[in-house]
């Protein structure tokens, strides 16, 4: 029960970032994001730093989507007893299909214009929030007063090698 305050913490940081957004919005009233802000208070070098950033953010988290999305893809015929291998071999290269056949899917969406990009868009918010809901509503008839107490259960020693040594020492100055 204690992971509760980890997800608290995490909600006060989240806020902080998002005044720290608001106040950059309104001092510099431009539309842009890291980059702009950046640029308009640090100066270039560090804009540059964190425009490059920012791409390399955006291409690694593409990437990491378009893989488990594939993954995902692969499963669903799963489930249906097809059966497709989730790698072709294209000229000597192991290609996954999955992640090429996502990203092209999007790819068209987005030249199709920002209307239906946008719409879509919306449908896939509304079925996130509406998972949140239904987990949240699900869970809540699983819930057990009694799990609550103790809040913060004592800590347990590890077994193993030094690196448990150092986990063990940092979770018990964390827990108490």
């Amino acid at each position: 029960p204690a992971v509760t305050l980890a997800f608290v913490l995490a909600a006060v940081t989240c806020a902080l970032a998002i005044m720290c957004y608001a106040e950059f919005a309104s001092s510099i009233p431009v539309a842009g994001s890291a980059y702009t802000y950046t640029y308009a208070t640090l100066g270039e070098l560090l804009a540059w730093i964190i425009g490059w950033d920012l791409i390399l953010e955006l291409l690694t988290a593409g990437a990491v989507i378009a893989k488990y999305w594939g993954i995902y893809l692969a499963t669903v015929f799963e489930l249906f007893d097809v059966h497709i291998p989730t790698t072709l071999s294209v000229f000597g290269l192991a290609v996954d299909w999955g992640p090429l056949f996502i990203v092209a899917v999007f790819t068209a969406l987005l030249i199709q214009g920002t209307k239906l990009s946008a719409r879509v868009n919306n449908v896939f918010t509304l079925i996130k929030i509406g998972i949140v809901l239904f987990v949240i509503v699900v869970g809540l008839s699983y819930l057990k007063v009694e799990n609550f107490s103790p809040f913060v259960p004592p800590s347990a020693p590890t077994t193993g090698g030094s690196a448990d040594v150092w986990s063990q020492s940092l979770f018990s100055w964390a827990t108490g």
